[in-house]
């Protein structure tokens, strides 16, 4: 094998190592007074120690649950990131579905993570206790933009 080729197979492998936390991401600890948005987690989510994790433009952080809540910095587009890595029927299976969004003071958000059609799908909504679902679709959300080897 190349060393080009060995490079370009190795190179997603750390970069999912990093973002998943292997490397040792730190874990976030907001500042004193510093305004922050909860993220209330689905089931599945909630029964992670670290289920999600999120960059600020400038660094990248894990997120340890509390109870089932993440609390997150406000003001600006964060990034927010899920990594699974997972192996069964003689199979590794890994995907890392992510999204942005603008958190707000005060406001609560609902995060989901799902595996649909074999592809990993992380949502974000508003809590909305008025909507006869309880919840909205996030207006900030956006896609990331990502790169696709050709």
């Amino acid at each position: 094998m190349s060393a080009g080729r060995f490079s370009r197979r190795l190179l997603p492998a750390v970069a999912a190592a990093l973002l998943g936390g292997c490397a040792g991401l730190p874990m976030y600890q907001p500042a004193a007074g510093q305004p922050l948005a909860t993220i209330k987690l689905s089931p599945n989510l909630a029964s992670q120690a670290m289920p999600l994790s999120f960059c600020d433009g400038r660094r990248c952080y894990d997120l340890k649950s509390s109870h089932g809540e993440l609390q997150v910095p406000t003001g600006e587009r964060l990034m927010l990131f899920k990594v699974l890595v997972a192996s069964g029927y003689q199979r590794m299976y890994s995907c890392s579905p992510d999204l942005t969004f603008v958190p707000y003071p005060g406001v609560v958000y609902y995060a989901d993570f799902a595996l649909r059609a074999e592809h990993c799908v992380l949502g974000l909504y508003r809590e909305a206790p008025a909507s006869r679902v309880g919840i909205l679709f996030e207006p900030t959300v956006r896609a990331v933009p990502h790169k696709h080897a050709g």
